[in-house]
C-alpha cells in the first residue's frame, strides 16, 4: 500500500474522511504544524486565531475561498514543497513518510470538536511508536546501500 494510500486508511478509520470539509480547520491543522516547529506552547489557539483572522481579512476585502480545484492544487503544493524542504536537511522523505505513518498508527484518541484528540494516557502513550528520523538521514541510507553493494559485489 502506498504511503499515501497509508494515510487515507488512517483516516478513515477514524472517521476523519466523513468530517465536513472547513477551510479553517484545515489551515488551523496546516498553521499549528507550523507553530510546533518553534516549539510554540500555544500552538493550536495560535493557530486558530491566525487562520480565522486570515479568513476574515479576505473576506473583508471581497476575496472569495478558492474554488474545489484550486484548494487542491495548494494543498498538494504544500506536499510538494515539504517534500523539498526534507531533501534540503538531509532526510528521505519516504522514509520520513514511513516513521511518520508508524507513529501515527500507534496512537489511540477520539473526535472532539471535529478535531482528532489523541489519548495522552499513561497506558496509550506506552503503546507509542516513536518516530525514528536518524535512521531516515540521507548519509545514513547512503551507507546501508553502500554495504549492500559491498556485499553483493563480495558475492558476485
Amino acid at each position: 500500500m502506498s504511503q499515501i494510500a497509508q494515510i487515507a486508511n488512517w483516516q478513515k478509520e477514524r472517521g476523519l474522511d466523513t468530517q465536513e470539509f472547513n477551510l479553517q480547520t484545515e489551515l488551523t491543522n496546516i498553521v499549528e504544524e507550523i507553530f510546533e516547529m518553534f516549539d510554540h506552547p500555544e500552538a493550536r489557539q495560535r493557530a486558530g486565531s491566525d487562520v480565522e483572522n486570515l479568513i476574515l481579512y479576505m473576506q473583508m476585502h471581497g476575496n472569495e475561498i478558492a474554488k474545489k480545484e484550486q484548494l487542491a492544487d495548494a494543498f498538494t503544493d504544500i506536499i510538494v514543497f515539504s517534500v523539498g524542504a526534507l531533501l534540503k536537511l538531509g532526510y528521505c522523505p519516504e522514509c520520513v513518510m514511513d516513521e511518520v505513518i508508524k507513529e501515527i498508527n500507534s496512537r489511540t484518541g477520539k473526535m472532539i470538536d471535529g478535531k482528532w484528540v489523541k489519548d495522552t494516557s499513561e497506558e496509550a502513550r506506552a503503546k507509542w511508536h516513536e518516530a525514528d528520523f536518524k535512521r531516515c538521514e540521507t548519509h545514513q541510507i547512503r551507507v546501508v546501500l553502500d554495504k549492500i553493494i559491498i556485499k553483493k559485489a563480495n558475492n558476485g
